[in-house]
C-alpha cells in the first residue's frame, strides 16, 4: 500500500512540472569584482629580419561561460628587443575566472599563458606585467618570487634578501643587519664604495649580473657601524630592479640606469595611479658582488 501510495505522489509531481534543478557550481566561486589592467613584456626578440615579429592575443573565460573579451594587443619593441604592449583592461569577479594570452614572437616561439584570478587579484586597479621571458634567469626567479606573493616584498632591502638567501621573508620587510651579515656570509665582496656630490651626476660603475647596490643620503652604507642602507637595488643586464614601498603595498620596478638615482625623481603609485615627485638623491654608495665571480676581475 505505502508503495502505491508512493507512487501516485511522484506521478503527480510530475504532472504537475516540478523539476529538480541543478546548483551552477559557479555560484560557490564567486568573489569580489577585481579591474586588472594587463600589460605583456618580452626580452631578446630577434628583429633583425624584416616583417612580423610578434602576434599576442588575449580573452577571459569567465567560470561556466563562452570566452569573451578577445583582442589583437599591438605594442612596440625597442632597440634591445624588448617588447611592451598596449594595455588591456579585465573585470574578473569568481575566483575560477582567467585570463589567457597566446603570443609568438620571432626568436622565442610560441606559447600560452593563463593567468588566475588569485595570480591577479593583489593588481586590482592597477597593472599585471605578463612576462615571456627575462633577460636573465636569476631575475626571472626574483619575478616569479614577487608575483607569486608580492607580499613578500614590502620594501626595497627584500629584493636583495631574496636574491641572497634564495627565498623571501614571509611579509616582507627583512631585517637590514641581517642582510648585511648575509651578505658577507653568503660570499658576497665590496668592490666599490664611493660618494657622487648632489649635482656631480651618476658615477661610472661597471656593473656585472647579479650585482646588489647600496644608496644612502648622507653617509657611507653597509659598514660596522652602518651595517643598513636607505635603499637597496640589483643588477641584471647594466639596469637596477627595485621594490618601491608604497602605502598600498610593495612594487617591483625596473629596469632603471643608474643616473635616475642620482636626480630627482617622479614615480607613479600603480596603485593609485598617482604621481609624486622625490627631490632627494642619494650620495653615497655601495657595491656587492659574488666573490666567485669578484676574483675574476681581481
Amino acid at each position: 500500500m505505502k508503495r502505491i501510495v508512493f507512487g501516485m505522489m511522484m506521478a503527480a509531481l510530475i504532472f504537475a512540472g516540478c523539476t529538480i534543478e541543478e546548483s551552477d557550481p559557479c555560484d560557490d566561486t564567486e568573489a569580489t569584482d577585481i579591474n586588472v589592467s594587463f600589460r605583456v613584456v618580452a626580452y631578446n626578440i630577434d628583429s633583425s629580419v624584416e616583417g612580423a615579429l610578434y602576434s599576442v592575443s588575449s580573452e577571459k573565460h569567465p567560470c561556466g561561460a563562452d570566452p569573451k573579451g578577445q583582442f589583437d594587443i599591438s605594442g612596440w619593441i625597442d632597440a634591445s628587443g624588448t617588447f611592451e604592449s598596449s594595455s588591456v583592461n579585465y573585470n574578473l569577479r569568481n575566483t575560477e575566472d582567467v585570463v589567457v594570452f597566446d603570443y609568438w614572437f620571432n626568436g622565442i616561439g610560441s606559447d600560452t599563458i593563463v593567468i588566475t584570478y588569485d595570480m591577479a587579484k593583489a593588481y586590482d586597479g592597477s597593472t599585471y606585467y605578463v612576462r615571456v621571458n627575462s633577460a636573465n634567469a636569476e631575475l626571472q626567479v626574483l619575478r616569479d618570487q614577487y608575483d607569486k606573493d608580492p607580499s613578500d616584498f614590502r620594501q626595497c632591502q627584500d629584493l636583495p634578501w631574496a636574491l641572497v638567501t634564495g627565498s623571501p621573508k614571509e611579509g616582507g620587510t627583512a631585517d637590514k643587519t641581517a642582510l648585511y651579515t648575509g651578505l658577507k656570509n653568503s660570499g658576497y665582496v665590496d668592490i666599490e664604495t664611493g660618494v657622487s656630490p648632489e649635482g656631480d651626476g651618476a658615477p661610472t660603475i661597471d656593473f656585472e649580473d647579479g650585482d646588489i647596490i647600496m644608496l644612502n643620503f648622507d653617509d657611507p652604507p653597509g659598514t660596522e657601524a652602518n651595517p643598513g642602507a636607505n635603499h637597496y637595488a640589483v643588477v641584471y643586464g647594466g639596469q637596477l630592479y627595485q621594490i618601491l614601498n608604497w602605502p598600498q603595498g610593495g612594487e617591483f620596478d625596473g629596469p632603471r640606469d643608474l643616473p635616475f638615482f642620482f636626480q630627482a625623481r617622479r614615480l607613479t603609485n600603480p596603485f593609485t595611479g598617482e604621481t609624486s615627485d622625490f627631490s632627494r638623491i642619494y650620495q653615497y654608495y655601495k657595491v656587492w658582488r659574488k666573490a666567485s665571480t669578484a676574483n675574476k676581475h681581481r
